[in-house]
C-alpha cells in the first residue's frame, strides 16, 4: 500500500490507507488544516467476495444519496467521442479556456457563473496537461488541445451529477473499472482535484509502471487479477420506497449519473485517397476537414509479445523471406457506431508499444473505432485512438493494446533509384496481407510531398502497406493508385516517415 503526503493546492491525498471498496464508501473526507481530504485509490485484483462487496458499497452509497448526503457515480467504461457536432462544441470550449487565459472552463454542466467549479476545473485542466507535457516527449499544441477537448468530454458524460448542486464539503464518490489508458487515468486524477473521491477497480488490469511512477494514487492488492462480470451501476436498483426518500430537491438530484446518453466517441482526422469498403467494389474513402479530430496520447507499453520477425543479416533477402514480414503489417477495418465495418486499409508496425504508421485518409473514414489484425492471430485489437496524424503528408499514428514487432525504416545511406526492386504487402479489397513485387518506375513530387512511384500491383486496401527494399527496410508507406492507369500506384518516401515517426521508434 503506498501512502501519500503531498499536497495539490488545498487538496491533501489519502490521509488514511483504504483496503477495501467498503472503506472507501464509508471514509469521508473534510477539511483539516486548511486541506480538503481527497481520496484517490486502486484496488487491485479480486477476492472471493468481490462482486457481494461491490454491490454493497453500490447500495451503502445510493441509500446515502437517497438521502441527501452523498452524490455516487460509478461508471464500467469510458464514452467515446465521436459524434462531429460535439467534437465541434468542445472545441470551441477549449477556445473559451485559452481566451480567458486559461482561467476558467464551460461545459455543458459547469457554466461560468458556477464560479467555484469553473475556476477549480481549469486549474485542474492546467494541472493534468503539465503531467501529460511532462510525460511525453514532442507535445504540440494540437495534442494537447485534443487531449483537453476529451477531459471536458468526460466531465459532462460522466460526472454531470457532482456539478447540479456542486459543493466541495458534500461526500462524493466516483467508481471505475479497469482504467488503464493514461487519459482516463488523468481525468481520474482532475476529479480528485474537484474534491471527488475516486476508486478505480483494478480487478483484471492495472495502470503500467510508468503511470505508476507518477505517484498520484494509492494502491492495495486484493488478490490475483482475473476476468470477472461486474453489474453495471443502476441507481434505481437502489431506490428506497417512495415514502422513506427525502423530499429535499437537492436528495433527489444528489447520486443520480447521468443517465443520458453520452454526447458521443472518438473522432478519426482527415485527407484523401482511397481505403478498400468492406466489398470488393473499389471506392475512395470520404474526406473531411480535420479541425475537430481528436488525438489521443501514446499510453502504457501494452502486453503480449507479436511473432517473432527476424532483420538479422546485412544482405538481399529473396521473396520468400521478405513475405514472412507481412507479420509486421496490419489490416486495419474502419467501423461505425453499430460496429458496421465501412471501410479497410493497412498499416505498418513501427514502435514496440503498440504504435502502428498508417494513412491518414485510412483512419479518417468517418468511423468511429478502428479494428486491427495481426497475421496469425484470431484476436482482433479494438482502438479509438489516434496518436498523431498530418493530413498533407497523409500520414497517421494509431495506437493498440498489445507489444508489436516494428520493420525497420531504411536509413538512406543511398539514394533511391528507378528501376530498383520492390516489395508491396497489404490488405487489397480486404484480401488480408497480400504480397507483390515490382520496381521503382519513378519519383513524383504532390502538394510538396515527394513521392515513390513503383509497379508491384496494389488496389483500394493496400492503402497504408509497406514498400520495402530486398533488405526488408520500409522505403515507403503505399498511399495512392491511379485507376485509369496500369500499375501506377505512389507512396510516401522513407524520409517523411522518419521524421513523422520520431520518438515512437
Amino acid at each position: 500500500m503506498k501512502m501519500m503526503e503531498r499536497k495539490a493546492g488545498e487538496i491533501r491525498y489519502n490521509a488514511m490507507s483504504i483496503t477495501s471498496s467498503a472503506g472507501f464508501a464509508r471514509i469521508r473526507g473534510g477539511a483539516c488544516g486548511g486541506c480538503t481530504d481527497v481520496y484517490f485509490v486502486r484496488l487491485t485484483g479480486a477476492d472471493g467476495s468481490y462482486g457481494d462487496d461491490i454491490e454493497k458499497m453500490d447500495r451503502l452509497l445510493s441509500d446515502e444519496s437517497a438521502r441527501g448526503n452523498c452524490i455516487y457515480a460509478r461508471i464500467s467504461e469510458f464514452p467515446k467521442l465521436s459524434e462531429q457536432r460535439d467534437i465541434e462544441y468542445y472545441r470551441q470550449r477549449y477556445g473559451e479556456w485559452k481566451d480567458s487565459g486559461f482561467g476558467s472552463v464551460q461545459t455543458r454542466s459547469i457554466r461560468e457563473k458556477d464560479g467555484i467549479p469553473a475556476r477549480r476545473t481549469a486549474e485542474m485542466c492546467r494541472e493534468v496537461c503539465r503531467i501529460y507535457r511532462s510525460f511525453h516527449r514532442n507535445v504540440s499544441e494540437h495534442m494537447e488541445r485534443n487531449f483537453v477537448i476529451k477531459l471536458l468530454f468526460w466531465l459532462d458524460a460522466t460526472a454531470t451529477v457532482f456539478f447540479r448542486d456542486w459543493d466541495i464539503k458534500r461526500k462524493m464518490k466516483f467508481a471505475a473499472q479497469n482504467v488503464t489508458r493514461e487519459q482516463e487515468y488523468l481525468f481520474c486524477y482532475l476529479l480528485t482535484g474537484l474534491g471527488i473521491d475516486v476508486l478505480l477497480l483494478q480487478y483484471a488490469e492495472d495502470i503500467a509502471e510508468d503511470l505508476d511512477r507518477l505517484n498520484l494514487s494509492a494502491s492495495f492488492s486484493l488478490g490475483e487479477k482475473r476476468s470477472f462480470v461486474l453489474k453495471p451501476y443502476d441507481k434505481e436498483r437502489y431506490r428506497p420506497p417512495k415514502e422513506n426518500r427525502k423530499t429535499a430537491p437537492e436528495a433527489s438530484r444528489a447520486g443520480s449519473p447521468a443517465t443520458s446518453a453520452p454526447p458521443s466517441a472518438a473522432s478519426a482526422p482527415v485527407s484523401s485517397a482511397s481505403a478498400a469498403p468492406p466489398s470488393s467494389a473499389a471506392r475512395s474513402a470520404p474526406s473531411f476537414s480535420t479541425a475537430g479530430s481528436v488525438t489521443s496520447s501514446p499510453l502504457r507499453p501494452p502486453a503480449s509479445a507479436s511473432p517473432s520477425v527476424s532483420f538479422a543479416g546485412s544482405g538481399e533477402k529473396d521473396f520468400e523471406e521478405l513475405a514472412l514480414l507481412a507479420s509486421s503489417v496490419v489490416m486495419i477495418s474502419v467501423c461505425d457506431v453499430a460496429g458496421n465495418v465501412i471501410a479497410t486499409g493497412s498499416g505498418i508496425m513501427i514502435g514496440e508499444n503498440g504504435y502502428i504508421l498508417t494513412n491518414n485518409h485510412v483512419i479518417a473514414g468517418g468511423g468511429v473505432y478502428y479494428s486491427v489484425r495481426i497475421e496469425n492471430e484470431n484476436r482482433t485489437y479494438e482502438t479509438d485512438q489516434v496518436v498523431k496524424y498530418n493530413g498533407v503528408l497523409d500520414l497517421a499514428i494509431i495506437q493498440i493494446d498489445r507489444r508489436l514487432k516494428p520493420l525497420p525504416v531504411y536509413g538512406g545511406k543511398k539514394a533511391l533509384v528507378r528501376g530498383q526492386k520492390v516489395v508491396a504487402i497489404g490488405s487489397p479489397l480486404g484480401m488480408f496481407n497480400s504480397v507483390s513485387d515490382g520496381i521503382i518506375s519513378g519519383f513524383r513530387d504532390f502538394d510538396s510531398v515527394s513521392m515513390i512511384q513503383f509497379t508491384a500491383p496494389v488496389s483500394h486496401g493496400s492503402s497504408g502497406g509497406a514498400l520495402l527494399n530486398l533488405y526488408g527496410e520500409v522505403i515507403g508507406i503505399i498511399t495512392a493508385g491511379i485507376d485509369q492507369g496500369q500499375n501506377i500506384n505512389l507512396a510516401v518516401g522513407h524520409e517523411f516517415i522518419r521524421m513523422f515517426t520520431r520518438g515512437f521508434r
